[in-house]
């Protein structure tokens, strides 16, 4: 980006370039951010986790398998555009929603059932009403919207017990590094934690995206590995 020269193939290969280049353009020799091997090394292990979790031996697990990949894949994307910018533009949420209804669509033609459907409108509408409201209350400075949609699609992927167990995950994991953040801020004067271009304080602007798709991944891996793992008080709505 600081010379616009185009990149040849060998440049392009995921984390290998990187290394190979040693993290500097080879016409400019500008430093190339670290912000590329992190996205691509996280995605490689994301799709080895789903390669690992998900059986893709017939055409109904591959296409869930891709469906997974996809949704991984539009989840870094979208995490990695909040925290730059605390901002998730529509159409990343449109791609999300398609990943977690194909998904819910395989389901539906491995059992001729259109309950599916119908669970899955619930697991999306309980997380996107809860967090929607508290976007609604708070005109946008408590929760943005798209945050609301992205748990909603986690909803949809991961069904109502799951889904809510993503959300709950989330919403700890991201208390947890606000306080953190508001206490380094507060007892830091030197070092403050800037966030959204604001010091570590109760006007921070902290990226939720993130910390949803964390309580995902988590809820996730319960969900494949651990079977009947998530908290008893979930039981009730185990669809």
């Amino acid at each position: 980006m600081h010379c616009n020269a185009t990149l040849r193939a060998h440049e392009l290969v995921p984390l290998a370039s990187y290394l190979m280049l040693r993290g500097r353009c080879s016409h400019c020799k500008s430093a190339i951010s670290t912000q590329y091997p992190l996205v691509e090394g996280a995605t490689a292990l994301l799709f080895v986790l789903v390669a690992a979790l998900i059986p893709f031996n017939s055409i109904v697990g591959a296409v869930t398998f891709v469906a997974h990949l996809l949704f991984v894949s539009i989840s870094v994307l979208i995490t990695v555009y909040d925290i730059r910018h605390t901002l998730i533009p529509h159409r990343f949420l449109v791609l999300l929603f398609a990943a977690a209804m194909v998904a819910t669509a395989v389901t539906a033609v491995e059992t001729h059932s259109w309950q599916p459907f119908f669970f899955a409108f619930f697991a999306g509408l309980i997380p996107l009403s809860f967090f929607g409201l508290i976007s609604i209350v708070t005109h946008g400075r408590g929760m943005g919207a798209g945050d609301a949609f992205v748990a909603g699609a986690i909803g949809i992927l991961l069904g109502v017990s799951y889904g809510i167990l993503a959300s709950v995950f989330g919403v700890w994991l991201g208390a947890a590094v606000g306080i953190a953040a508001l206490v380094y801020g507060v007892i830091s004067p030197v070092f403050q934690l800037r966030l959204g271009g604001v010091r570590g304080t109760l006007r921070a602007e902290l990226p939720f995206a993130p910390f949803l798709f964390l309580g995902a991944l988590i809820a996730f891996v319960m969900m494949n590995v651990g079977g009947d793992l998530y908290l008893v008080w979930l039981a009730p709505f185990h669809w």
